[in-house]
């Protein structure tokens, strides 16, 4: 889980040169193990497990349906080989809640990696805007949305570590990371961000509501002004009518337009094809060759808005089910949440671990909304830690009743 999160490999075959294979090193023995002992079965009986595991049978069931069943068929086979098994390695692995609470501090700790590795290594293209350049999290856009992803589990480690220095780390860790997803210019990742500023309003405890209240705006001024103009600009057009004239808010005017056009010609494959969609990885092609023949520019873009993106590829079945994979994750966690309450210490930990999940799968669903993350390993692995939590509870639970 450190180096799915932490994209080390990732960041490793760029920097040096030659691929090591970490993932398949590691990941192959944990998917064998889950495999041998069960996993699979004890996944399915959760309903995470079951529409995660439904989405991706209806993918292989959409691929005779394809536009392009060889393309369709190499985007299913990656997706099932390298990012599914996840719901099944940390759902039906993890049993105790030693081994959930290790988890998540594996998550945590890639956390921390990827917000030092974006100080470190990212770099600004000629709009201002901070990116990686390089693997899956390259793009500002991505970076921010995983950054904001991670960030919750590193907030949790920050509450049940006792020493100090770790907790200093943790919040020196949050504020650089915050800082750094307002230097991307994602205005999905600032929607994501205040959905879960107002999620911990309403849901956190009076400690969190005053560090909202007071710490947000003071972070918002502190950092505003080492941000770029266009970039103030990127956001301030979520709010208010920024003129397309000003040459620093052309690129983001025609982004704002060429996403909207996606969403609309998303949305209008979905209506044409609901039932199997136009096939798995299939919308930019098969977009991109009607715009070249209706004589506009071909440009080849993906859907960036993993919904549509799965609802125009593999139908309303598949974006349904996909959607039911993540809202069941949250609702699991609310559950153990609820079933944790502040009058009782021994349950503190897991309150605090279910709380953090809560925040990223609300954060991250807003953010993938404008990214196309469809195919993500992260959408089975929030399943299978929601499944993993819940399992974990179960047995802390009985123990304390």
């Amino acid at each position: 889980m450190f180096l799915r999160f932490s994209f080390l490999h990732e960041l490793i075959t760029a920097k040096l040169g030659f691929n090591p294979f970490l993932a398949l090193i590691f990941g192959v023995p944990a998917l064998l193990f889950a495999l041998i002992t069960g996993s699979f079965q004890r996944t399915i009986r959760h309903k995470p497990g079951i529409f995660f595991t439904g989405f991706a049978c209806w993918l292989v069931i959409s691929i005779p349906f394809s536009t392009w069943p060889g393309g369709s068929t190499s985007l299913v086979m990656g997706y099932l080989r390298t990012e599914f098994p996840l719901v099944f390695i940390i759902g039906g692995l993890v049993m105790t809640y030693e081994e959930c609470a290790q988890m998540f501090s594996a998550i945590a700790l890639a956390g921390v990696f990827t917000i030092i590795t974006g100080k470190f290594f990212g770099g600004f293209d000629p709009e201002g805007r901070l990116g990686l350049a390089l693997g899956s999290i390259g793009n500002a856009n991505d970076y921010a949305a995983h950054a904001i992803l991670v960030m919750p589990f590193v907030g949790g480690a920050m509450v049940l570590t006792k020493a100090k220095w770790k907790k200093l780390a943790c919040l020196s860790t949050l504020l650089l990371g915050c800082y750094l997803a307002a230097l991307t210019g994602s205005r999905g990742g600032l929607v994501g961000l205040l959905a879960g500023l107002v999620f911990l309003t309403f849901f956190g405890g009076n400690r969190i509501r005053a560090a909202v209240f007071l710490g947000v705006p003071a972070l918002a001024l502190c950092i505003t002004p080492f941000l770029s103009r266009s970039v103030v600009l990127r956001y301030a057009m979520l709010f208010t009518n920024v003129q397309a004239t000003d040459a620093e808010t052309g690129g983001a005017v025609g982004s704002s337009e060429a996403r909207s056009m996606l969403f609309h010609e998303s949305l209008g494959y979905t209506l044409h094809n609901p039932i199997f969609g136009l096939g798995p990885g299939q919308f930019s092609i098969v977009a991109g060759r009607a715009r070249r023949e209706a004589g506009s520019y071909g440009d080849w873009q993906v859907a960036h808005n993993s919904y549509t993106q799965a609802s125009s590829e593999a139908g309303l079945p598949g974006v349904i089910l996909m959607s039911a994979g993540l809202f069941s994750a949250f609702v699991f966690s609310a559950r153990v949440f609820r079933k944790c309450p502040k009058r009782v210490p021994a349950l503190r930990d897991l309150r605090v671990l279910s709380f953090c999940l809560m925040l990223a799968i609300l954060m991250y669903a807003i953010c993938i909304a404008f990214l196309s993350h469809s195919y993500n390993f992260t959408l089975p692995a929030l399943g299978g830690l929601s499944i993993a939590l819940t399992t974990a509870a179960h047995r802390r639970l009985n123990v304390a009743g």
